[in-house]
């Protein structure tokens, strides 16, 4: 979606040292020119359409964030099933409804 024209400008911003992510959320947030943010992990991937699935929910006037669903890429390994497990849960604790 980046390299479309039109595409909301992407911004690049680094601390000088490993704070934790909490800092790295207010440095991002204290930099920002837009009026949503994407938050995310280093690790993590996206479908291709993340922007256009979530933007929308924001026309609302109600609506403060929105959040997608994480799932583990190679759930067939013993540590990562466990770990899409524990998402699985708190999927289902958030939304209260079954996955």
């Amino acid at each position: 979606m980046c390299h479309e024209g039109g595409a909301p400008l992407t911004k690049l911003v680094c601390e000088d040292e490993r704070r934790g992510k909490a800092s790295a959320i207010n440095c991002g947030s204290a930099r920002a020119a837009g009026e949503i943010i994407l938050v995310t992990d280093a690790n993590a991937f996206f479908d291709a359409n993340v922007l256009a699935e979530l933007g929308p929910h924001f026309e609302r006037p109600e609506i403060g964030g929105v959040g997608g669903r994480y799932v583990v890429s190679n759930p067939d390994d013993p540590l990562p099933l466990t770990e899409q497990f524990y998402w699985d849960l708190e999927t289902l604790l958030r939304t209260a409804s079954p996955l």
